[in-house]
């Protein structure tokens, strides 16, 4: 064998060394934090789902606008159009009858609502019961919506949605928290029993 050569070394790199530092301090500090960087998913979490949810909210408003505004504009009357709807008129011994076709606006006017058949008198006795606007001199008429009423009325100028999963979401954390806190107060509840009664 022949002389071994020594190689010959460049400089050492300081600059992209790594010096290794044990720091009780940090260590613990990471060991602590997991409950605490926890809470900080869960935090950027709900302000995402919450972030979202204003955000679905606003789109579901807009969208319910526009389909009011569309359903609105049409079922307007078309001046144009009424001279050909036919109106039948019938005479009869103790009242006149009069057909006519009724339009979607008229309803929607109305609050989903025709109105009542009255006669002269009925009107007139029916009066009194109008209640008037104090300082304004208008005179409002009251109008009584049942609850079935108002559902189909909410039924009619919202539109279908498909993907609401934030509101869903945010339903499902609800029934899960308070399912959670009863189950806390049946606990707490236990254990104060037991204090109060030892034995």
């Amino acid at each position: 064998m022949g002389p071994v050569k020594k190689r010959k070394r460049g400089p050492k790199n300081r600059e992209t060394k790594v010096h290794l530092i044990f720091d009780e301090k940090a260590r613990k500090e990471y060991l602590t934090g997991f409950r605490k960087r926890k809470n900080e998913r869960r935090q950027k979490a709900k302000e995402k789902m919450e972030r979202h949810l204003k955000e679905e909210k606003r789109r579901i408003k807009q969208e319910a606008r526009d389909f009011r505004k569309a359903h609105v504009q049409n079922f307007t009357p078309v001046p144009e159009v009424d001279h050909l709807v036919e109106q039948k008129t019938y005479n009869l011994p103790q009242h006149t009858v009069i057909v006519t076709e009724i339009d979607n606006s008229e309803i929607m006017n109305n609050r989903g609502f025709l109105g009542v058949n009255r006669d002269e008198s009925d009107a007139e006795v029916n009066t009194d019961n109008k209640e008037t606007v104090h300082g304004k001199g208008k005179v409002k008429a009251r109008l009584k919506i049942t609850k079935h009423g108002k559902m189909q009325l909410k039924k009619a100028g919202k539109p279908k949605h498909k993907n609401m999963t934030h509101l869903q979401d945010k339903h499902k954390l609800k029934k899960e928290r308070d399912k959670r806190r009863k189950a806390e107060k049946i606990i707490r509840g236990k254990h104060q029993r037991k204090r109060t009664n030892p034995g």
